[in-house]
């Protein structure tokens, strides 16, 4: 019997590799066996794969507090340094953004069950709640508690700044880049 490449009338081009023909089970007792031991060595690795991606969830969670913690830092080292702010005013207002940042970041992130979007939105939606919650609290700290409306417009302000500084920075980059 010949080949399937012999039969043909033009020939393969040599770059082309021969055709491997995968042995045949010679019964169907060996390909039950067969398929029950690749189950078993799939159903293994998606444990494993299931188990890293839990280890990984709980690395991020903890690394993700402290970067936060990291950044609410150099920000109330930021506030006493670069804009002369209070000590005081500078740890309230950063330690309140925080803390608020967290709180709207995880409601959100956990309201949303689609994973990365969850995540994303939860983490924008914390930024600007720290926004606005520091800039209130600032308001509340150099005018007092009067009113509460004059607070929430200067948290407000705070976010549109940040949000101007932040267009600001991508349009700079855009143009550096292009």
């Amino acid at each position: 019997m010949s080949s399937p490449r012999e039969a043909t009338a033009t020939p393969i081009p040599a770059e082309f590799p021969p055709v491997v023909y995968l042995p045949v089970a010679e019964t169907v007792t060996d390909a039950i066996y067969r398929d029950f031991d690749a189950s078993r060595v799939a159903a293994f690795s998606a444990d494993e794969a299931a188990a890293a991606a839990a280890k990984t969830e709980a690395t991020v969670g903890r690394v993700g507090l402290k970067v936060g913690g990291v950044l609410a830092l150099a920000g109330v080292v930021y506030d006493i340094v670069a804009t002369d702010k209070p000590v005081g005013q500078a740890i309230v207002s950063g330690a309140a953004g925080f803390s608020a940042s967290i709180l709207a970041g995880a409601a959100i992130g956990t309201a949303i069950p689609i994973p990365v979007v969850g995540t994303a939105l939860g983490a924008v939606g914390g930024a600007l709640a720290g926004l606005l919650t520091s800039g209130a609290v600032d308001a509340i700290y150099q005018n007092g508690i009067g009113t509460v409306g004059d607070a929430i417009e200067a948290g407000a302000d705070a976010v549109a700044n940040a949000a101007k500084a932040v267009g600001g920075a991508l349009g700079n980059a855009w143009d550096a880049i292009f």
